[in-house]
């Protein structure tokens, strides 16, 4: 069995290593293939390695970083800190093939930069962009491409283009699409509906051989199964994930007293079961595509379970070979 080796940028998100080692430790428990390299500060993160029996552990190798990309730093001050701070210190560790692929919950700004600068982008690649694999309600549809996530703000016809084929090239290669259904997301339907630039990207698409275009596709269509690939740019799709994923959490969390609980847990049970495909914790990790090397963002908030998902995310891409697949694909195209 050949090794997979991740690096995990210990002190980002909202909890940094409190949950970050235990979701190691759970994969580690599951997955016979994966190691590890952790980055951080050693006074916050050996005490949960060793709380967690993992500092003696083979597998796992710490390696110190004295500082920590906090949300408050600009991604240009995040970059000057160099190979001090753990999340450049495990985004390097993909550079210098140390490791396969790289997760983090840190600073999505910081790490798109760093990412960039470091791994480089694939030949033909601009800018990279944060995508994922969207569930359906369709049960029989196995999900959505769906980017920009939040990698770049930039909304111009070239970056939607961009768009388009990495999320066909991935749509191909996870969901078995040979040449897959294609929308752009816009605020309605109708050919001429939104801005300039989405009509120009639409119109260039209109005779792509890469895809089946599809023309627009409005919000309530990201979960439907009806497009097997969604583009936008990162402003709109980072505002469209985030009101899913608030969406879920007001649905489903806490709902106020006992007595209030106890009433609505017939509704409760039915909004869990109809729309549990939104669970922020079992789908979390956007993949920065368009680079030389795996990078996993996990969401800042993400708890022990969501990280874990975070990491096999991480792992199935490096078995899939992910950046070789997608320069591959480029070439062909």
């Amino acid at each position: 069995m050949s090794e997979i080796i991740l690096a995990i940028d210990a002190m980002g998100g909202d909890y940094g290593p409190r949950n970050i080692v235990p979701a190691i430790k759970r994969a580690l428990s599951v997955y016979g293939d994966l190691r590890f390299l952790v980055f951080g500060q050693e006074n916050m993160v050996l005490p949960y390695l060793r709380a967690s029996l993992l500092a003696a552990d083979s597998r796992v190798v710490f390696k110190h970083r004295p500082n920590v990309v906090t949300n408050n730093l600009t991604p240009l001050e995040a970059l000057r800190l160099r190979d001090s701070s753990s999340l450049y210190g495990a985004v390097s560790a993909v550079g210098g093939r140390e490791a396969s692929g790289v997760v983090s919950a840190g600073s999505t700004g910081a790490l798109v930069t760093i990412s960039d600068y470091v791994l480089g982008r694939i030949p033909g690649i601009s800018r990279s962009a944060l995508g994922k694999i969207i569930p359906s309600f369709d049960r029989s549809c196995p999900g959505t491409v769906f980017l920009d996530l939040g990698a770049s703000l930039t909304q111009n016809r070239e970056m939607i283009l961009q768009n388009a084929v990495i999320g066909s090239i991935v749509a191909r290669c996870f969901l078995n699409a040979p040449r897959p259904v294609l929308g752009i997301l816009n605020v309605g339907s109708e050919g001429s509906k939104g801005p300039r630039y989405l009509q120009e990207a639409a119109a260039c698409l209109r005779d792509a051989d890469f895809c089946s275009f599809r023309g627009f596709a409005e919000g309530c269509d990201i979960f439907s199964g009806r497009f097997q690939v969604i583009v936008t740019d990162g402003f709109s799709g980072n505002i469209a994930l985030k009101t899913a994923e608030g969406l879920y959490r007001g649905l489903v969390g806490k709902t106020g007293n006992r007595r209030n609980n106890l009433l609505l847990v017939p509704i409760l049970h039915f909004f869990k079961r109809k729309i549990g495909i939104m669970q922020p914790d079992k789908y979390n990790g956007s993949t920065l595509l368009g680079l030389n090397g795996i990078v996993v963002k996990s969401h800042g908030s993400a708890s022990q379970m969501a990280f874990m998902n975070a990491i096999i995310q991480a792992r199935l891409q490096c078995v899939n070979r992910l950046p070789e697949l997608i320069a591959s694909q480029l070439t062909s195209m």
